[in-house]
């Protein structure tokens, strides 16, 4: 049998909740604002909701001019609440009333409708190349929100501190780590490596573009003089 690790792409259930699971453990000591960041998306979503139902009613409402009332035990219990204001009301008030709505969602989430092309995001990447180092900066400084607008440029700026000072958390430690290797850990590695891997997660090959002549020269067997 092949003594190879198992492809990831051979994990079944149990082996993906297991790595999920401990992929978790390093969400730990942030884990109220990933709960923040969880709540914020639900909240930016809950919003979109809405979006399909303005059209409906200006159609209903006000070109073919149907009272709300009548119609008001036709709707899904969520939206009565909402449409409750609007029983009794003309139909120019009814779209006044609407076009406030709508403006309060372009300002909130930056939406005007459900299409792709009605419904704005929030995202923002840095520029890079296809080196390790710049798409790992690049990763570490990433914000994304589902929504556009107000809330979608708070979740965003949440969302890139959060993942900055996950990074910077895990860097520091490792870098702490690296102070306290014993000398003789140094003999085989370059020296100048070791405190840019943390930061940048850079090979060697991407640091120089000289792939392997930038690794140190193998280590001669005792008793051996070098010329």
């Amino acid at each position: 049998m092949s003594s190879l690790p198992a492809s990831p792409a051979a994990l079944g259930e149990r082996e993906t909740l297991r790595l999920f699971a401990r992929a978790l453990r390093f969400v730990a000591p942030l884990r109220w604002r990933f709960a923040g960041k969880l709540g914020l998306t639900l909240v930016s979503l809950a919003p979109r909701l809405l979006l399909p139902w303005p059209v409906k009613l200006i159609i209903d409402h006000v070109i073919n001019q149907a009272p709300v009332g009548p119609a008001l035990a036709g709707y899904p219990a969520l939206m009565r609440p909402l449409l409750a204001p609007l029983v009794g009301l003309s139909p120019l008030e009814i779209l006044l009333w609407l076009l406030g709505v709508q403006a309060l969602l372009v300002l909130a989430i930056g939406a005007l409708g459900s299409t792709a092309a009605e419904v704005d995001r929030t995202e923002g990447r840095l520029s890079s190349g296809r080196d390790t180092a710049t798409v790992t900066e690049n990763e570490a400084n990433y914000g994304h929100s589902f929504v556009g607008g107000l809330l979608g440029l708070f979740e965003f700026r949440f969302t890139l501190r959060l993942t900055q000072a996950l990074n910077h958390l895990y860097r520091s430690q490792v870098f702490e780590r690296i102070q306290r290797l014993p000398m003789r850990a140094f003999d085989d590695e370059l020296a100048i490596l070791l405190p840019i891997r943390p930061g940048v997660d850079a090979e060697p090959e991407d640091l120089t573009g000289k792939g392997r002549s930038m690794q140190t020269a193998p280590r001669k067997p005792a008793g051996q003089k070098r010329r």
